[in-house]
């Protein structure tokens, strides 16, 4: 039935007194009902509650009765007589002593159990339930003592039920429901402190109704009753006054129809109405679509699910794909309709990628509930993309990149596993819809670029054959994003901080698409190459997975390609350098000569500066081709002037030059000794110069020692105590004797004891030959500790080292 009935075409009420002044019938249970006597007006609720029970044990047996009903699941007409009639044996009480046999949970119950008989084809059983439940309602308002709506937590359902039995074609359903109505409202109107005006207004309201004196629409009030009830009621209330409305719509009367369409409407802008309900609402609406097509219309469905998705949009999305994972066509008819909206659209379809993405924006999910929200939006976007809105496809046109990606990281997903089957599948059968759910996504895929993005289409159809086999995909990935090159600075920032978002998860496989992905970007796009991006190919190097250490590193070989990343990467050349492996050895090679090409070009003292400063801290780097690389150029950004900064850093880098001239590659040593004779030049130190020409190691340790003595006291000790625990032998040797040598030098026994108790450590070192270093140099700075007269030779230092050492053996 069309929502905009005329008032032609709307059933009319049977002319009908209101319940005020109209008799109501007697308990009895016949066809046929006698007027019954006129009511007077009702007296003091204190004088009419003062009679109590004859006899108790008549009102013990009935509950006895409802109690034995309500646990039976076969229920016939005649039962559900008897089951009425009992419960109007009880519900005839008049004092609150026998009222209290029956207990709240029970009443509750009871009540859930009426509400769906008030629908029945059987016009006695719908009028003895209404007037059961009219009875009921006296009780809750004077007997059962609540002091609170919220204490009869089926107060919404029973006000909605109540509201279409008040336009049921039968009079005294219609009578029975406006005197049910009426206590209810004065319970909810006592617990919220509301006047008597709004109470009189629905007496006057429900009388103009059964008296048939509204003319211009006799179901005006229909609109006004859950308009007063809302003010009374709690949110929760409300939303189920309002989805009891919505079940209203499969009555088969036209009057209760049409009486349910004019409720939702009353409270569709209501914000509480669909408070808590959101999933039991969408729910309803998928499964009974069929039906509501014809009895509402087009704009009234639409603005029902309007309503919903203005607030809880996510909660509609994921109801949607839960109760549709096949996405039905009842599904896809909501499906179109949230999306027809441009102010919705974009939101819709991000939820839908982000589902597909196994990142729902929903917190406590399984993960079976996570993987039924894949499937599910898997099959939704391809039934939204054969005839997408005019509102979804300028959100495509603008997002088609997002859309691209969380369809390609959804065929990595199904290439690794099969999800959205059953056990009871079996392997084999998981493994075939697996790969169809892959070949169809890819088809979605192609279907979008062809739609969207038409002039970067790749024409290789070999593409979409390898992207479609598991074995294949990462070079299918690998080979589409290249093809996709065609990119705005915008597209591409979005595409890498998509990929990236991926790369922060756990799961390896789609790391590694990933990495696919953003390699390709860096090979053949201008992507933009953030801190970010470069601090996840590093951290992707310490991964025992091969092939995202590998693509790591092809990434990185594309940002050294550019020059102008290169001071980017600078600052990480360390890390990467500590996480390289043997096998990488000739990508390593290609990396720092492509950063050595890029180095080759400053000129600049303050640039030369900035780069030596971090090229410095390679000088430890557990890879050869690193510190070979790192001490060479930093010679070459000493030799680019003689400023301040230049000759800090040369004063910096004395200490570890001096430990690596015992580095076990001969190529480091050279590039060491070269490296020493500029830094003497830069600092004008003409005696370490000529000893560094010479070759001359120990005595250009002594020197350096004695020359430096202020600075060797702080910071010189703080460098080559970190040289202790280096992985080379050599170097852990040569650090033991220059400790000695800098011990014998300085004069602060606060720094001589630190120095003690590192060689005392290293005493218990697992190689004989640092013991054996360790041991000599503790020995000789003990028989040192006492202060020598400052003119001292070098010979008298030696002989008194040479003494200290034989009486230690």
């Amino acid at each position: 039935m069309d929502g905009g009935m005329s008032k032609e075409d709307a059933p009319r009420r049977p002319t009908f007194y209101a319940w005020e002044e109209t008799p109501g019938p007697s308990r009895r249970l016949a066809d046929e009902r006698p007027t019954p006597p006129e009511e007077k007006a009702a007296p003091p609720a204190s004088a009419t509650l003062v009679e109590e029970f004859e006899d108790l044990s008549v009102e013990a047996e009935a509950l006895s009765f409802v109690r034995a009903f309500l646990e039976t699941s076969e229920q016939d007409i005649a039962q559900k007589m008897t089951f009425l009639e009992q419960l109007g044996i009880i519900f005839e009480a008049k004092t609150v002593e026998g009222f209290r046999l029956f207990p709240s949970d029970l009443l509750i119950r009871v009540v859930e159990v009426l509400i769906p008989w008030t629908a029945s084809g059987n016009n006695l059983e719908r009028k003895t339930t209404a007037e059961t439940l009219a009875r009921i309602c006296s009780a809750v308002r004077v007997l059962c003592g609540y002091r609170a709506t919220t204490e009869f937590p089926v107060m919404g359902q029973l006000v909605g039920c109540l509201t279409l039995c008040h336009y049921d074609n039968e009079r005294m359903v219609a009578y029975w429901a406006a005197r049910g109505l009426h206590h209810l409202y004065a319970f909810a109107a006592r617990c919220r402190g509301k006047s008597t005006a709004e109470q009189e207004l629905l007496a006057r309201v429900l009388r103009r109704e059964g008296d048939g004196e509204d003319e211009e629409d006799p179901l005006e009030s229909a609109m006004i009753i859950p308009t007063l009830f809302k003010e009374v009621l709690s949110p929760a209330e409300v939303s189920d006054l309002y989805l009891t409305a919505l079940h209203g719509l499969q009555e088969t009367s036209a009057q209760k129809i049409h009486a349910a369409v004019c409720v939702e409407k009353a409270l569709r802008a209501d914000p509480a109405a669909s408070l808590g309900k959101v999933r039991e609402v969408v729910i309803f609406l998928h499964g009974h679509l069929d039906s509501f097509q014809d009895r509402l219309a087009h704009e009234d469905l639409n603005g029902i699910l309007h309503t919903l998705k203005e607030r809880h949009l996510s909660e509609v999305v994921h109801t949607l794909l839960s109760c549709s994972p096949l996405c039905d066509s009842s599904a896809a008819t909501l499906w179109g309709m949230l999306v027809s909206r441009s102010c919705h659209a974009e939101e819709v379809l991000r939820h839908l990628m982000a589902c597909l993405q196994g990142q729902p924006q929903k917190p406590l999910l399984s993960e079976e509930e996570i993987a039924t929200l894949r499937l599910a939006a898997a099959h939704v976007l391809p039934r939204i993309l054969e005839q997408p809105p005019l509102s979804l496809r300028l959100v495509l046109q603008a997002q088609w990149e997002a859309a691209c990606l969380s369809l390609v990281f959804w065929v990595s997903h199904l290439h690794r596993g099969a999800p959205g089957t059953t056990p009871s599948h079996g392997p084999e059968r998981a493994e075939d819809e697996s790969e169809r759910l892959a070949r169809s996504s890819v088809g979605t895929l192609r279907r979008l670029l062809e739609e969207f993005r038409p002039e970067e289409l790749p024409n290789d159809d070999t593409i979409w054959e390898l992207l479609g086999s598991a074995d294949t995909f990462h070079q299918g990935v690998t080979r589409l994003f290249r093809a996709l090159h065609i990119l705005s600075s915008e597209e591409l920032h979005h595409v890498a901080a998509h990929v990236t978002s991926f790369l922060r998860g756990h799961d390896e496989h789609q790391a590694v698409t990933a990495m696919n992905i953003l390699t390709a970007l860096l090979r053949h796009t201008v992507i933009p190459v953030t801190q970010e991006v470069l601090r996840h190919l590093t951290a992707q190097l310490r991964s025992p997975n091969e092939d995202l250490h590998s693509l790591a590193l092809d990434g990185l070989l594309a940002v050294a390609d550019k020059p102008e990343q290169v001071w980017k990467l600078l600052p990480l050349l360390p890390e990467v350098a500590n996480n390289l492996q043997e096998s990488d050895l000739p990508n390593t090679r290609r990396l720092f000569s492509q950063l050595q090409r890029s180095l080759e070009d400053i000129t600049s003292p303050v640039l030369a500066a900035d780069a030596a400063g971090h090229l410095l801290p390679l000088f430890d780097a557990e890879c050869y081709v690193a510190r070979n690389f790192s001490i060479h150029n930093f010679r070459a950004m000493l030799g680019r002037g003689a400023t301040r900064a230049l000759r800090d850093l040369a004063l910096r880098s004395l200490a570890p030059l001096l430990l690596h001239l015992h580095d076990e590659s001969s190529i480091v040593v050279e590039a060491c000794w070269q490296t020493l004779s500029t830094a003497a030049i830069l600092l004008g130190h003409r005696k370490l110069h000529r000893l560094v020409l010479i070759r001359d190691k120990w005595s250009t340790c002594w020197i350096f020692g004695k020359r430096f003595r202020k600075v060797a006291a702080c910071s010189f000790q703080e460098q080559i105590l970190g040289h202790l625990r280096s992985p080379q032998v050599s170097v852990q040797e040569a650090a033991i004797r220059i400790l000695g040598l800098l011990g014998e030098e300085t004069r602060d026994r606060r720094k001589l004891e630190v120095i003690n108790r590192a060689l005392r450590g290293m005493r218990s070192d697992e190689q004989e030959s640092i013991r054996s270093c360790a041991v000599l140099a503790t020995y000789a700075l003990e028989a040192l500790r006492d202060d020598d007269p400052p003119g001292r030779s070098l010979r008298e230092r030696l002989r008194r080292l040479c003494g200290a050492c034989c009486s230690s053996a």
